[in-house]
């Protein structure tokens, strides 16, 4: 009888899992632009100037 509790939960513990790897990986993967704005910047500059 062992493992009870979790195959009687299985589906629920199974949803949570997916929802908090989710949740960790879509702020993760978003992009702040921060690199772009910066990339643009440098590329604009003047040679020898930095950013």
């Amino acid at each position: 009888m062992r493992g009870h509790r979790a195959q009687a939960h299985r589906k629920w513990i199974t949803l949570a899992t997916l929802l908090i790897v989710a949740l960790v990986f879509v702020p993760w993967n978003h992009s702040t632009g921060r690199v772009t704005t910066a990339a643009k910047r440098a590329a604009s500059s003047p040679p020898g100037e930095g950013v």
